[in-house]
Order: structure tokens, then sequence, then C-alpha cells
């Protein structure tokens, strides 16, 4: 399975192998980052809250899970997932 995630900024389109929430480099508006490992580390949105970072991890495995549950396991495949503005 290949997971492709577009950025928040809509500025790359990235093959990711690890996301992650990332709040050691939280800003003063507190701003949390999700993360991902495409061969390097590479910042794929802001959110304001942490809770608001797990939703959008929830999201991504939501829609991994689906297509598997769909029995598309046995074939390779492709998920994309655009990172939400807000």
């Amino acid at each position: 399975m290949e997971l492709w995630i577009r950025t928040q900024d809509k500025k790359s389109l990235l093959k990711v192998n690890n996301i992650w929430i990332d709040t050691t480099g939280m800003t003063d508006q507190g701003y949390v980052s999700i993360m991902a490992n495409a061969d390097f580390s590479f910042e794929l949105g802001n959110y304001e809250t942490k809770e608001r970072a797990i939703q959008i991890l929830n999201e991504i495995q939501k829609r991994m899970f689906d297509w598997i549950s769909c029995n598309h396991h046995d074939r390779f495949y492709s998920i994309l997932y655009e990172m939400p503005y807000e």
C-alpha cells in the first residue's frame, strides 16, 4: 500500500511512510504540526490544537482501513489524502 498526502499549503504531494504529531516546536499560537517521513521529515500541516491533529490522523487511518476492509488488501493500491486547511 502506498499513502500519498497533499500538504496543507497544496504545494507538495508526498508518498509517506510514517506520520506523527509533533508538539515539540509549538509556536506561541499553539500550533501543532503533523509530520511525515517520506525519506526525510516534512511538515504536512499545522493545527491549533493537539485534539484537531488527532482528528486528522484518525481520518487518515479510517481512509486506510476502509480501503483494506473492502477486500483491496490483495492488490497493489495507493491512497490519496489531502490535508484540511483547518
